[in-house]
Formats: C-alpha cells, sequence, structure tokens
C-alpha cells in the first residue's frame, strides 16, 4: 500500500493524536509512558519519579531524547551524561545506555525505524477514526 493511504484507498494527510488522550503504562512503580506509533517512528513520553532507573539495554532503533523536566543521568556506551531540560540526546542503534532519574522528570523519545517490540495500544489514530471534537 503506497505510504499516505489507507486500507480503504482514502488518502490520509496527518493525524492528530494528544498525551492526554492516549493510554498511559506503568513501567513499574516510578516510570510511565504514553506511546504513539506511526509505520516509521515511535514516539514516546516517559515519566520519571526521582531514583528511577532504566536498567543497562540496547536495541536496533536510533533514539533521540529530549528533556522536558527535571534531571537525569545516563551512561551511554560507558560515558557519564547528565541532561537538563532542554538538552537533545541521540544514541545510535545498538549502544548500550542506562538511565537514572535524579530528580522527578519527563521525556519524549523518538524512536527510529518503529518500536515493533513495544506493543501500541493506542493505535486507532492511524487508521484515521480518532477525531478531535474541541
Amino acid at each position: 500500500m503506497p505510504e499516505g493511504q489507507n486500507s480503504s484507498s482514502e488518502i490520509v494527510i496527518a493525524n492528530l493524536c494528544s498525551w492526554d488522550r492516549s493510554a498511559i503504562e506503568a513501567m513499574g512503580a516510578l516510570i510511565t509512558r504514553h506511546m504513539i506509533r506511526t509505520p516509521s517512528v515511535t514516539v514516546l513520553r516517559v515519566d520519571f519519579k526521582k531514583g528511577a532507573t532504566m536498567p543497562p539495554h540496547h536495541h536496533v532503533h536510533e533514539q533521540v531524547t529530549m528533556l522536558e523536566s527535571g534531571r537525569l543521568r545516563l551512561i551511554v556506551d560507558g560515558n557519564e551524561i547528565i541532561l537538563k531540560p532542554g538538552d537533545i540526546l541521540r544514541i545510535p542503534p545498538d549502544v548500550p545506555h542506562f538511565t537514572e532519574a535524579l530528580a522527578d522528570s519527563s521525556t519524549i523519545e523518538v524512536f527510529t525505524p518503529a518500536r515493533e517490540d513495544i506493543p501500541c495500544p493506542d493505535a486507532a489514530f492511524l487508521r484515521g477514526i480518532q477525531n478531535r471534537t474541541e
């Protein structure tokens, strides 16, 4: 199917979604996330409570993390990086990384290609059936 078309052959120009209308997934007691996934990109909003950690891991996806609020400590390929609000960090594919929240923090994280390994609870907007009523 060509990009920009859905299964009913209607052309889809754009899709609108809102963090306020996306499902919240708890990733333990100290981390929650919202997720939006398109065919080529996954976008997460992750909220960390102070002291939360993401254990060392790596994935085939390029990751761009933008810190909206708080303070995060990351170890990326053995190098310590402290993020403050407004910082943007690119993590290349297959590079090991670890995250610790030094304060309550909120990030926007973009992954490409899309993270098919994470179930997407809110995929309806991709089919063009979610309408904004405000």
